[in-house]
C-alpha cells in the first residue's frame, strides 16, 4: 500500500486484509469474537507504523515532533512480527508494555479480563497479511484513518449479520443525526449519548467542525465500550475530551449532573428493563411522563435523554417505528410529550434494512425544549428515498439532502412529508403514525366501472399487478406484520410459526413442496401469517376484492407496477423467503404447485422483507371506490362473469353465489 493510492484504495485494501484475517480467526477461535484480537492488531500496526513515521520525520526536519504514543524498545511491530515462537505471549507482553508506556490507552489494546491464546501459526498469518498495510501518518491521515476504520467496521458488523451488530450505527444514519442535531447551531460544547456502541454518533457530530468540550457516553456493554475508545483513538480524538462510561444508563447513569447541549442516541430497539431498578423515581424521571411498560424501554431511553438535555439544546433519537402508535403507557407519554411539555418537534419515517442485525423499521424523533414552531410537528417520510446494497440499504447523498433541507425549511411536500397542526394529533389521539399524516400513493377517487377502466387503461403492461381491499384505510401489509406482536419480536415469531406448520402439516399433504418457497405459500395460501401478499393480474378480481364484502367504508384497488425480476430460485441467496438480499425489497413470486383458486383468481404474490411497515413505492397507484357505489360495481362485475362462483371454484363458492343471486332477485 503506497502513499500514492487514492483514499478508496487504502479503504478497500485494509477491508480485503480484515476480511482476510477475519477467516483465519474464526478458524483458530469459533467461540470467541475474533474483533477482540484483529481490531487491536490494527491498532497496534496503526501506533507503531506512526511512531516511526514521526522519528523519521524528526530526523528529516532536524525539528523536535512530540509523539502521540511511545513506544518502548523492543515492542514494535517488526519485532512481534520476527517472533517464531509462543507468539501469543510475546504479542500479550508488548502490548500490555506499550499501555504501560501510554496511560491513556489503557484497556483499548489489552483486556485485562481473559487472554486470548492463539496457535503460532494462525497469528503468524494474521500478523503477515496486516504487515502488507503501511498505516502511518505518511500514508494516511488522522482523519482519513478513522473514515477507514469505521468503514472497517462496517464490513466486519455486515459479516456479522443477526449474530450481533448493534454496537455500530451505520455511518450514513450517524451522518444524517448529526447534522439533524447540529442545523442552526453555531457552537457545539457538549454531546452525550447514553447508549454509546462503538461511538459513531459521538464522531459524527465531532466531525461537523463545531468547538467540542466533551464527548460524553455510556454503554452497558464493556466490549463495546472497548470498542468505542478503539473508534477514538483511530479518529485521532484527543481521549482527555473522552468521557465513556460502563453501566446500564437506566439504572445507574453516570453523567447526572450535567446537561448537555446536544443528545443523540440510537438506542437497542425494544429491550426490557426493571424500573424498579431503575434511577427514575429518585431522579424524577417521571418530569418527563409516566412510567414505560417493562417489557419496552423505548420511551425509558427518552426520558432519560430528555432529563440530560440543556434548555437550549437539540436531542434525536432512532427508535423503532412502533413506538409512534403503540397503546397504553407509551400512547400516555406522546400524549405527555406533546400536550404538557410541547417538546417533540419532527418524526423522521427510516427506510428498511437500514441496520446491521435487524430488517425492523424504525424514525427518528428529534425534540427541543425551546422550539420556534410551538402549534406543529413536522412529519417526513424518507422510507422510499435510500440506495441499495445486496443486504443492506444506506442512505445517498441527495437522500440526506432533502431530509435535511425539508427539516430546516419545515414545508409540506406532496407524498413526502406534512406540517401538522398539533390539534390534529390531538383529535387522533396523539397517534403518530407517519402514514396518518403524509399521503403515501398517488390516489384518484372514482364514480363509476367508466372511471375504474379508463384508469387500469393508464397502466398496461406486463408486469402490472392489482390487489383489492375492503377498506381503503388498509395499509398493504403482509399478514405476518399485522399480528398482535411488536415489531421487535416479529421475525423470530415468523421463523417459530413457520417451522410449526412444516412440521405439522405433512400428513394432510398430498404433495411435499420442494423448498421453503413453496411452504410458504402453501402456508399464505391456508391462512398462516407470513411475509406473502396476494396479487392478481386481472383487474376484475382485484375490484370484485374491494367490493366483495358489505363494508360501511370507502374501498380501494391498488396497482403496482413492477419493473423488477421475479425473484429467481437457482440463485443460492434465494433459498431462504425470510432472508434474501436488500436491493430488492420486494418481489414477485408464483410457486410452481398452483391450486385451482390460484388459478382462477390469476394470483401471484409479492413477498416482503419489511413485513410490518406498510409497501410504499412511487410505483404504486391507489384506486379509491367510494362506499355509495360497491353494490352497483359488484352487480356489472357479475355480468363480465366475476363473481363468487368463478373465483373460489367448488361447492362453497358455488353456495356462495346461488345466495348472493336470491338476494339479489328478491330485492328486485
Amino acid at each position: 500500500m503506497t502513499h500514492s493510492e487514492s483514499y478508496d484504495d487504502r479503504s478497500a485494501a485494509i477491508n480485503t486484509a480484515l476480511m482476510r484475517c477475519a477467516n483465519i480467526l474464526r478458524g483458530a477461535m469459533p467461540h470467541v469474537d475474533y474483533k477482540d484480537i484483529l481490531l487491536p492488531l490494527l491498532i497496534f500496526k496503526r501506533i507503531s507504523d506512526t511512531y516511526h513515521d514521526e522519528i523519521a520525520k524528526n530526523e528529516l526536519t532536524d525539528l523536535e515532533i512530540p509523539h502521540r504514543y511511545t513506544i518502548p524498545t523492543d515492542c514494535s511491530w517488526h519485532e512481534i512480527l520476527s517472533t517464531r515462537y509462543n507468539i501469543s505471549e510475546k504479542l500479550e507482553s508488548t502490548l500490555i508494555a506499550i499501555e504501560t508506556a501510554n496511560p491513556q490507552l489503557e484497556g483499548i489494546l489489552v483486556d485485562r479480563r481473559s487472554r486470548l491464546l492463539i496457535e503460532d501459526k494462525y497469528l503468524q498469518e494474521v500478523l503477515s497479511t496486516l504487515s502488507q498495510l503501511s498505516l502511518g501518518i505518511f500514508h494516511i491521515s488522522h482523519e482519513e484513518m478513522g473514515h477507514i476504520f469505521t468503514a472497517a467496521l462496517e464490513v466486519l458488523a455486515r459479516n456479522d449479520g443477526k449474530r450481533g451488530s448493534d454496537y455500530l450505527t451505520p455511518s450514513t444514519v450517524s451522518l444524517l443525526l448529526a447534522k439533524l442535531v447540529t442545523q442552526g447551531r453555531e457552537e457545539i460544547i457538549s454531546v452525550y449519548d447514553p447508549a454509546c456502541g462503538s461511538a459513531g454518533l459521538l464522531l459524527a457530530v465531532s466531525e461537523q467542525r463545531f468547538i467540542i468540550k466533551e464527548l460524553a457516553g455510556q454503554d452497558i456493554n464493556a466490549s463495546t465500550l472497548r470498542l468505542a475508545r478503539m473508534n477514538m483513538l483511530m479518529h485521532g480524538k484527543n481521549l482527555s475530551l473522552v468521557n465513556l462510561q460502563l453501566g446500564n444508563v437506566l439504572e445507574d447513569p453516570k453523567h447526572l449532573g450535567q446537561r448537555f447541549e446536544v443528545v443523540l442516541s440510537a438506542p437497542p430497539f425494544g429491550t426490557s428493563w426493571e424500573p424498579s431498578r431503575s434511577y427514575s423515581k429518585q431522579m424524577l424521571l417521571h418530569d418527563y411522563g409516566p412510567e414505560p411498560t417493562r417489557s419496552k424501554a423505548d420511551f425509558a431511553f427518552v426520558q432519560h435523554m430528555l432529563r440530560q438535555l440543556a434548555d437550549d439544546g437539540t436531542m434525536a433519537v432512532v427508535l423503532p417505528l412502533g413506538v409512534l402508535s403503540r397503546g397504553n403507557s407509551e400512547q400516555k407519554i406522546r400524549k405527555y410529550l406533546i400536550q404538557e411539555l410541547n417538546c417533540l418537534d419532527t418524526v423522521i419515517g427510516l427506510p428498511p434494512n437500514l441496520f446491521y442485525g435487524t430488517a425492523i423499521p424504525a424514525c427518528i424523533l428529534i425534540f427541543k425544549k425551546q422550539r420556534q414552531h410551538t402549534d406543529n410537528i413536522l412529519f417526513i417520510d424518507a422510507s422510499n428515498q435510500y440506495g441499495k446494497e445486496r443486504w443492506y440499504n444506506y442512505f445517498r447523498n441527495q437522500d440526506l439532502e432533502n431530509i435535511l433541507t425539508t427539516a430546516t425549511e419545515r414545508k409540506s411536500i406532496e407524498l413526502y412529508s406534512e406540517v401538522v397542526p398539533l390539534d390534529s394529533i390531538r383529535k387522533n389521539n396523539f397517534d403518530l403514525d407517519i402514514q396518518r399524516y403524509v399521503d403515501e400513493y398517488r390516489k384518484e377517487t372514482i364514480h363509476s366501472f367508466v372511471d375504474f377502466h379508463n384508469l387500469v387503461e393508464r397502466h398496461l403492461g406486463e408486469n402490472v399487478v392489482f390487489r383489492g381491499v375492503k377498506d381503503s384505510r388498509y395499509e398493504i401489509t403482509p399478514s405476518i406484520g399485522r399480528l398482535p406482536i411488536d415489531s421487535t419480536r416479529i421475525e423470530h415469531a415468523e421463523e417459530i410459526i413457520f417451522k410449526q406448520f412444516k412440521e405439522q402439516a405433512l400428513p394432510h399433504l398430498n404433495f411435499t413442496p420442494r423448498n421453503d418457497w413453496e411452504w410458504l405459500a402453501l402456508a399464505q395460501h391456508h391462512g398462516l401469517p407470513t411475509r406473502l401478499l396476494d396479487w392478481t393480474v386481472n383487474p376484475l378480481i382485484a375490484l370484485y376484492f374491494a367490493v366483495e364484502e358489505d363494508c360501511n367504508c370507502d374501498s380501494a384497488v391498488y396497482i403496482y407496477v413492477d419493473d423488477q425480476p421475479p425473484v429467481n430460485l437457482e440463485l443460492s441467496e434465494y433459498a431462504n423467503p425470510l432472508l434474501f438480499p436488500s436491493d430488492q425489497p420486494v418481489l414477485r413470486y408464483t410457486p410452481a404447485h398452483l391450486t385451482p383458486r390460484i388459478i382462477a383468481q390469476s394470483g401471484l404474490f409479492t413477498i416482503h422483507q419489511n413485513v410490518t411497515q406498510g409497501f410504499t413505492s412511487e410505483q404504486i397507484y391507489k384506486i379509491v371506490i367510494p362506499k355509495k357505489i360497491r353494490k352497483k360495481l359488484k352487480q356489472q362485475l357479475y355480468r363480465y362473469g366475476i363473481h363468487r362462483g368463478t373465483i373460489y371454484p367448488g361447492l362453497d363458492g358455488t353456495s356462495a353465489h346461488i345466495k348472493w343471486l336470491s338476494c339479489q332477485t328478491n330485492e328486485e
